[in-house]
């Protein structure tokens, strides 16, 4: 009997377990997707580059969150449940990263910078701005997901301006440079807390 769709249905990859990550607000979750966009993404940034997507962890409620931007859905800034996000069947590898320095010891106009950065993400997803298909860093009335975690990073008063640009083609724009989901796997000012990969088959 030929195999139905079913049998070509990958399950969930494994959540990390409590003891090598306990979420907080400011940690970055890239992942690494093995689809054609996810491919042509890893391609374009070069130098072997594993990582395809970047969300970041935001208080929401009495809860975390993953706020991302992503083409897909409502093709907007938006929420996603933080164990979907870190548990996607389409997702090969995932690796977690945290400020080195704490986003909340510093406040500004009474407001600590970690709440900074929870109101900024909700007022971009209630907002709901459009992805960036243009993928331009440095245009801010719509946003792609490396543009939006830099910029939440800055409202909590982390400092990524150096943070690495490749040259790429956008189709319909030319050439640009833009900020690649990789490019924070290399940021000293961000440390690896955690990594996942799927098992070989």
């Amino acid at each position: 009997v030929a195999g139905g769709a079913a049998d070509r249905i990958r399950p969930p990859l494994a959540p990390i377990s409590a003891d090598r990550w306990q979420p907080r607000p400011g940690d970055v979750i890239l992942t690494s997707a093995d689809d054609l966009v996810g491919t042509q993404i890893r391609r374009a940034s070069g130098n072997g580059a594993l990582y395809s997507h970047v969300g970041l962890v935001v208080a929401r409620g009495d809860g975390l969150a993953v706020i991302e931007a992503t083409p897909y859905g409502s093709g907007t800034v938006a929420y996603a449940d933080l164990t979907a996000f870190t548990t996607d069947p389409g997702i090969e590898e995932i690796a977690i990263l945290r400020p080195r320095a704490p986003l909340a010891v510093v406040q500004v106009d009474r407001l600590e910078l970690v709440d900074r950065l929870n109101r900024e993400a909700a007022r971009l997803a209630e907002a709901r701005i459009a992805f960036d298909y243009e993928l331009d860093a440095d245009d801010d009335s719509s946003l792609y997901c490396a543009e939006l975690v830099v910029n939440l990073l800055r409202e909590g008063g982390l400092d990524l301006t150096g943070i690495r640009r490749d040259s790429i083609y956008v189709p319909m724009t030319g050439e640009r440079d833009v900020i690649m989901p990789n490019a924070f796997a290399n940021v000293s000012a961000l440390e690896p807390i955690a990594r996942q990969s799927r098992p070989a088959r």
